[in-house]
C-alpha cells in the first residue's frame, strides 16, 4: 500500500502544489494513476491509496497450469484511487474522485508484468508494462 496526501490553506503559491501521479502511455510503475495519462493532477490539497496484492502462482495450481507455475507467472490484483481539490492539469481537469482496478500478469521474462486496469468511476481501460517489484 501507498499513502500519499497534502494539504494547503490560503493563498498557496503553485512550486508548493502537489500532485497525484499519472502513468505515461505505456509503462504504469506502482504509486501512478494508471488510467490517468499522460498528464497528472495538480493541486494544493489531494489524498492518493494505491495498493496491490501479489497471490503469486496460487491461481495457476488451482486451476492445473503447472507449466505458468513452473515459470514462475504470478497474478496481481492491483488498485488506485485519489482525491483531489482545487485540482488544476494543463487540461482544465475537474476536481473531484479518480478510482480504478486492474489485475497483472507477473515474471513475463523474470523482470516485467502486463497491467490490465479499468477505471470505475469513468470510462478508461488501459494496457501498460510496469517492472517486477521484487518487495
Amino acid at each position: 500500500m501507498r499513502l500519499t496526501a497534502q494539504v494547503g490553506w490560503g493563498d498557496v503559491p503553485a512550486v508548493r502544489y502537489g500532485l497525484v501521479e499519472a502513468s505515461n502511455r505505456f509503462t504504469t510503475p506502482f504509486g501512478s494513476l494508471r488510467t490517468l495519462q499522460p498528464l497528472p493532477y495538480l493541486g494544493q490539497s489531494h489524498a492518493a491509496l494505491h495498493w496491490e496484492h501479489n497471490f503469486r502462482t496460487l491461481p495457476f495450481e488451482v486451476v492445473g497450469w503447472q507449466w505458468a507455475a513452473r515459470k514462475n507467472l504470478s497474478v496481481l490484483v492491483h488498485g488506485g484511487h485519489a482525491w483531489t481539490w482545487e485540482a488544476q492539469t494543463p487540461r482544465g481537469a475537474p476536481a473531484g474522485g479518480h478510482h480504478e482496478v486492474g489485475f497483472s500478469l507477473g515474471g513475463l521474462f523474470s523482470w516485467f508484468r502486463l497491467d490490465f486496469t479499468t477505471r470505475l468511476d469513468r470510462q478508461a481501460f488501459t494496457v501498460g508494462i510496469a517492472p517486477t517489484r521484487f518487495l
